[in-house]
């Protein structure tokens, strides 16, 4: 027996007295959970700016064949290094270019981080707390849903846990020297993590897991573990490569990844994302419930294991804590930054609730309910029409269909919330209770999904383009840059721009001067003067609906419009280009071409 408190006796395998039909509902859960996982992976439009770039990259990585140095319409895009790009290359390569393939590679490193947070607790509390924990990983609000994003995060934090835990594990080898040689090895694992962290996302991936795990080290005067036997030299030797490539493609690539997409980032508001010191409260409160709740309720507890120097909990905490007030004093901030800490709060959830004895009450399944159910009581009354204008509020949504939404997810967050409450005293029904609400919330949504996705994407644009002008034509975004646009056609765009600034990338806009070529794929605002009244070039201009400008100069040209959604507006060939391409467009008699127009003083400076 071992104990937490001295008044609460922990035993050591409580799960070995579950009943076989709690053991089936556990059983059942995994495959709900993986249905939730893939169940709108290839549904759903890649939602602009950040999803279509991602997707387009990898694109381009798969028809170049090139996977080291990343291109976006062509052009370098070093914003961020190459290995969750090329990764997503390899996919398009094996699938298609389509939206499954761009987002396996974050629902793959989703459900390895479960793999190696269930290992951890199997490691602690035995085989059945390893499979509650993975499960709560993939099932926290925060990784499930980030796990169907085209974002680097989900593979970023397959990297920094890997080496979170082998670092754990390198300190926590007995002084033998047998355990000595295997610390070493663990190490050698941590530090290949971190590399590929680092080719991931940049130098983020090991500030976070050394603060991660060096406090805790210290504690345990055990740090030269951490470096044992040169394993930090297997880092250079994996990044090296990467770094020796993208280096011949951009000579100071170096001081721009270390000083603006990482110095900035820490200790400035430079890249326009800063926050209040309090941001990350809300966002673990809530996206890793039940998780952020469960320590909180129980601290005695948790305070208890502190003084009795239990090192699993030791390790745990300063695991959450130092990283998280790390993020909290960046300036740059982001909801998924946090990420990386959830496994923290997971197992040591987890860990709490299996040192509660069967029967007694487990330590915040009341909190967490008492969250789930207002929200879910909420979320029914907005269905039923108790907030008309709330209805109304999503766009391009019906309100049909955000209260068909809000019907289910309150549905299904009422009564995960109300089994939760009368489930206190059973670990089973709590878990499958507590876990319910991120699932529903993925499959319930997914018709708003949809709906939004659409709104946010460049899908039906390509398809309007092809459909209208044919697979060939020269399609030219002037002042604008549809993200998906390229991804869904299958090839890059001409690109008209002041500044680059379309792009979205920093990468870009500080080097606009030197990828600016009229023969390439960035071009001036002269060649677009010159272009717009060309019609022996059969083009299509897509221009933003608010730049009434450029939309004139080209109406004024004879090139008839097309609508094409919320943020864009499509210009196709004008009444003079060739026979086949007149064949597939409006047209419109007598409509004589102007001159070759001048453009807004403020686009030629």
């Amino acid at each position: 027996m071992r104990y937490l408190l001295p008044t609460v006796a922990i035993d050591e395998r409580p799960l070995a007295r579950w009943t076989q039909g709690e053991r089936a509902v556990l059983v059942l859960w995994v495959p709900l959970v993986l249905f939730a996982v893939a169940f709108q992976l290839g549904s759903r439009a890649l939602f602009d700016p950040d999803e279509g770039r991602n997707a387009e990259v990898m694109r381009e990585m798969s028809v170049s064949g090139d996977y080291f140095v990343p291109r976006l319409n062509t052009l370098l895009f070093l914003d961020k290094p190459f290995l969750y790009f090329a990764a997503g290359g390899v996919a398009v390569t094996t699938l298609g270019a389509n939206e499954v393939a761009v987002r396996l590679p974050g629902v793959l490193c989703t459900l390895a981080l479960a793999i190696g947070v269930g290992a951890l607790a199997r490691r602690w509390w035995g085989g059945q707390a390893g499979a509650l924990a993975a499960i709560a990983t993939v099932a926290a609000p925060l990784p499930l849903l980030y796990s169907q994003i085209v974002i680097f995060d989900a593979m970023l934090t397959l990297w920094i846990c890997t080496a979170v835990g082998a670092f754990y594990l390198a300190v926590d080898e007995e002084e033998v020297p047998s355990a000595q040689a295997l610390a070493a090895r663990w190490a050698l694992v941590g530090w290949t993590a971190i590399a590929l962290g680092i080719l991931t996302k940049g130098p983020v991936a090991l500030l976070v897991p050394l603060a991660a795990v060096l406090p805790w080290a210290l504690w345990r005067g055990r740090a030269r573990r951490i470096v044992a036997r040169g394993a930090p030299l297997v880092l250079v030797a994996v990044i090296a490569p990467w770094l020796w490539a993208v280096s011949r493609a951009d000579s100071d690539f170096l001081h721009y990844a270390l000083v603006t997409e990482t110095w900035s980032r820490l200790t400035s508001n430079e890249l326009k994302r800063d926050a209040p010191v309090w941001f990350y409260l809300p966002v673990a409160l809530f996206g890793i419930l039940p998780w952020s709740v469960v320590p909180i309720a129980g601290w005695r507890r948790v305070l208890a294991a502190w003084r009795a120097r239990r090192p699993e909990y030791r390790f745990l905490l300063v695991w959450f804590a130092v990283p998280y007030l790390l993020f909290s004093l960046m300036h740059s901030k982001r909801v998924h930054y946090i990420l990386p800490v959830v496994p923290a709060l997971v197992l040591l959830s987890i860990g709490l609730w299996m040192a509660t004895a069967r029967g007694d009450r487990l330590p915040g399944v009341r909190a967490a309910a008492l969250v789930w159910l207002p929200l879910g009581l909420a979320m029914l009354a907005l269905g039923l029409g108790f907030a008309p204008r709330l209805l109304a509020r999503v766009d391009g949504a019906t309100p049909e269909t955000v209260a068909g939404v809000a019907l289910a997810l309150g549905a299904a967050w009422t009564l995960s919330g109300a089994v939760a409450l009368a489930s206190s005293r059973s670990l089973v029904r709590a878990f499958c209770a507590l876990t319910l609400p991120p699932l529903a919330l993925l499959l319930f949504s997914s018709p708003l999904a949809a709906v939004i996705g659409e709104r946010r994407s460049a899908r039906e644009l390509a398809r309007l383009i092809e459909s209208d002008y044919g697979r060939g034509i020269e399609v030219v975004a002037a002042e604008a840059f549809p993200a998906s646009l390229p991804f869904y056609l299958g090839r890059p765009l001409v690109l008209e721009s002041i500044d680059g600034d379309p792009l979205r990338s920093n990468y870009i806009l500080r080097r606009y001067p030197q990828m600016l070529d009229d023969s390439g794929p960035l071009r001036s605002p002269r060649w677009l003067a010159g272009a717009i009244p060309d019609c022996a070039m059969p083009r299509a201009f897509v221009v933003r609906r608010q730049d009434p400008e450029l939309r004139e100069l080209l109406a004024a040209a004879g090139r008839p419009m097309n609508e094409a959604g919320r943020g864009f507006v499509v210009f196709g060939p004008c009444a003079a280009t060739a026979t086949e391409v007149l064949e597939k467009m409006p047209q419109e008699p007598g409509a004589p071409l102007s001159p070759a127009p001048v453009l807004p003083a403020k686009a030629i400076q």
